[in-house]
């Protein structure tokens, strides 16, 4: 993950919930993650606060059931800012997906 994401792309109403999730995960311990991407209407640019949710696609290198349920907690913590249960994929999973 970059040091400093490149928050000048969204929308300024998303970089306060996105920082906070982002400072939730890394203070979790054994819970690693590969990429965090953004996407539909934060990453187009057509968020709208108050009625518009975060959508974010979390790489892992693998997905057990013991990784989900720590996300589960995070998640339940930033349910109330719009951000979404989030969408994940392994790196085969994103191969696999761009053969099609």
């Amino acid at each position: 993950m970059s040091a400093n994401p490149p928050w000048s792309q969204l929308q300024e109403e998303t970089h306060a919930p996105l920082r906070g999730f982002l400072r939730s995960i890394k203070k979790q311990k054994d819970l690693t993650f590969e990429a965090i991407l953004v996407y539909g209407s934060a990453a187009r640019g057509e968020f709208l606060p108050g009625y518009s949710n975060i959508n974010v696609l979390i790489v892992l290198e693998h997905i057990t059931q013991p990784v989900l349920q720590q996300w589960s907690g995070i998640h339940k913590q930033w349910a109330r800012e719009k951000i979404v249960a989030p969408l994940f994929l392994t790196h085969k999973d994103l191969q696999q997906s761009s053969d099609v």
